[in-house]
């Protein structure tokens, strides 16, 4: 899997470590000084693995960012969540519609997503998903300090939005 750093200062760092430096040694793209997101065309939240799409070119990354924000390019997930999601009867596929609304109180310094609620509030976030396997995992022997059996769901996931932390709220939801 591949972890990026959002921040500035990891973007631009350079560390055999920085999974975008490395990727700038190895390839050459002009993209690279691109001052936002140095030629990458989207972003993986932390503690996620998957694809991440570079632009070789100018061209390239205008039309991956482009496809990227009109909602053209197709992202499915596979998660491990904790909980038994759809309980024991389901419904074991569905679609989460909850609207997000980002939240920036530079006082307290928080910055992030949260699910709104009520209806004209926060912009549109729509997941699909359809849960493969429920496990349960006793509470026994190293796992005896839970005190109960915890369930945990292995869940297929198609967000129809690209909203910051959508799934990580839509499963909490």
């Amino acid at each position: 899997g591949m972890f990026v750093v959002t921040d500035e200062r990891g973007l631009w760092e350079e560390s055999s470590t920085n999974f975008i430096h490395v990727a700038h040694k190895r390839v050459e793209m002009p993209t690279r000084f691109e001052p936002r997101q140095r030629g990458i065309c989207h972003r993986l939240d932390s503690h996620t693995s998957g694809v991440q799409i570079f632009g070789k070119s100018w061209a390239a990354f205008k039309h991956f960012v482009g496809q990227n924000s009109s909602h053209r390019v197709h992202k499915e997930y596979i998660a491990l969540i904790d909980g038994r999601l759809g309980g024991e009867d389901g419904p074991f596929s569905g679609v989460i519609d909850v609207p997000m609304k980002k939240i920036q109180d530079f006082a307290r310094r928080e910055f992030g997503s949260v699910a709104c609620t009520k209806e004209g509030t926060g912009l549109p976030a729509v997941t699909r998903y359809t849960v493969l396997r429920h496990y349960r995992v006793p509470a026994a022997g190293r796992l005896a300090c839970w005190g109960q059996d915890r369930w945990f769901t292995l869940v297929q996931l198609r967000i129809l939005t690209g909203r910051t932390h959508q799934i990580r709220l839509h499963m909490a939801f």
